[in-house]
């Protein structure tokens, strides 16, 4: 899990460290001179509702594409919910003329830790087996965008976990709300 963890921490650290430069003929000192914007951070408050507190971050590669990452914790006991916790890379492709805003589509990998009941052991003990499985996914959504750098958006998706997963399938739905800057 922490060899997982450090590998998906240096691959979203060199995806927000690389940017893209564009000359302009503006100056910062001049009226109308817009600071790009290129960072967005949002709550999922649909699965934080659900028990799975989600929140992601994303940085704009381009004007129609963005590479984030999400991060989940599971606020239920573990007799309630396998999913534990889950470390989410994803690219969005944009499909709208304003600037990283309108539908979406997304193509995810997640790690997720797993919790689930070990029926090998007696039954009185209530054992829990511990494991860390990959998946890919995919969704599709919606997002809004504000003057003042509100964001709102909805999505719907679904994932597969690979290995020796209990839970087979990973939900990537979500009403978030969050800002850009």
């Amino acid at each position: 899990m922490q060899k997982s963890l450090l590998i998906a921490s240096i691959v979203l650290y060199s995806a927000c460290s690389t940017s893209v430069f564009a000359q302009s003929n503006q100056r910062m000192g001049d009226k109308n001179f817009k600071k790009p914007v290129k960072h967005e951070i949002r709550l999922n408050m649909l699965s934080s509702m659900l028990g799975l507190l989600e929140i992601n971050y994303e940085r704009f590669l381009t004007d129609n594409t963005g590479l984030g990452i999400a991060t989940s914790v599971s606020l239920e006991k573990k007799e309630y919910q396998e999913i534990r916790s889950m470390l989410l890379p994803y690219f969005r492709v944009y499909f709208s003329n304003g600037f990283s805003s309108g539908a979406f589509i997304e193509a995810n990998m997640a790690v997720a830790r797993e919790y689930y009941p070990d029926y090998g052991s007696a039954w009185n003990n209530r054992m829990y087996k511990s494991v860390t499985t990959f998946g890919l996914g995919t969704s599709v959504g919606y997002k809004l965008v504000g003057r003042n750098g509100i964001v709102g958006e909805l999505s719907l998706g679904l994932g597969r976990l690979f290995g020796d997963s209990y839970a087979e399938l990973y939900p990537r739905v979500g009403i978030c709300i969050g800002k850009r800057w």
